[in-house]
């Protein structure tokens, strides 16, 4: 059974999680890995199930924590092309070991254990923002955040 929280959204920190209870997906990462085991821990979800994060924009309220997190986990870090391309001192600043990162392509299926993800462009004022759908077995959500305006294709 598919299970989602919402570990904090604010400018303090965001982040999401998706588990299914063996595998679980991040969304965001705006906190220390402590905070972010703690938080997690308040759901039952261990910091060893996590096993991708998807990056919607580079703002540190959402990506403060990506290197860290990545760098102690070794877990693949999913961010729009766009933002790797046009961003790179962001990114370096963030020291994402590059075997690391994965770079997607709007509407480019990526599949992290039985999760199917892909993301798609929204309006914020961030370099490669994105929104993602999530797709788990015969489930669909979606994470849009920060967004001036929806369209057609978030409804």
């Amino acid at each position: 059974m598919l299970r989602y929280a919402v570990l904090g959204s604010g400018s303090s920190g965001n982040s999401y999680v998706f588990s299914d209870g063996s595998t679980s997906v991040l969304f965001d990462q705006g906190y220390s890995v402590v905070e972010l085991t703690r938080r997690l821990s308040q759901f039952n979800i261990p910091l060893e199930t996590i096993k991708g994060l998807c990056v919607t924009h580079l703002h540190p309220d959402h990506a403060r924590g990506v290197g860290v997190l990545a760098r102690k986990t070794k877990i693949p870090v999913y961010m729009h092309d766009k933002t790797i391309e046009q961003e790179p001192s962001r990114i370096r600043k963030l020291n994402i070991p590059d075997a690391q990162l994965v770079p997607v392509m709007v509407s480019q299926s990526s599949q992290i254990g039985p999760f199917s993800l892909f993301c798609f462009e929204t309006s914020h004022d961030s370099t490669g923002s994105v929104g993602w759908f999530i797709i788990h077995e015969d489930q669909q959500c979606m994470i849009l955040t920060d967004t001036g305006h929806t369209t057609e294709e978030h409804q």
